[in-house]
């Protein structure tokens, strides 16, 4: 192991092997596992290795919790050191920004432009049919999603 990680609090002091302390506060991801929007951001936090506590927050619960940081009690949220950051879209291109490595835009910028492009239709055109699909299934569980003749 390269590094000692101790837990102080939400801030997290790494010592790497010179012995040099480098502080990382907690990120904090206010999310739902039924949101797509919070799973594209849960996946990117994931693909760059980053450490992050997860608090369902459209739990009745932590109700009170997400209106502090989202008055517009929407999720996906991210804090991270006191920022906030909120829409699933600003939160990825905020980490890209703070965490560069790995990326995960390519750095070519029509090709970055590409992602982009379908990072947008994923938000919109994908998740409107996944979300007609999942009302047909949970409106009419008993209902067979396919027809017979």
């Amino acid at each position: 192991m390269d590094r000692l990680t101790i837990w102080l609090g939400h801030v997290f002091q790494s010592r790497d092997l010179n012995g040099i302390i480098r502080d990382h506060a907690m990120l904090t991801l206010y999310d739902n596992p039924f949101s797509p929007f919070a799973r594209k951001v849960r996946m990117v936090l994931r693909f760059k290795g980053l450490e992050f506590e997860s608090i369902d927050a459209l739990a009745l619960d932590e109700h009170d919790r997400l209106v502090e940081v989202n008055p517009r009690v929407e999720v996906p949220v991210l804090v991270d050191k006191g920022f906030t950051v909120s829409d699933s879209t600003d939160i990825v291109y905020y980490l890209e920004d703070r965490f560069p490595t790995p990326a995960v835009f390519p750095a070519e910028p029509e090709l970055r432009a590409k992602a982009r492009r379908w990072q947008r239709a994923a938000d919109t055109l994908l998740d409107a049919i996944i979300h007609d699909l999942s009302l047909i299934h949970i409106s009419e569980p008993t209902r067979p999603l396919y027809i017979s003749y």
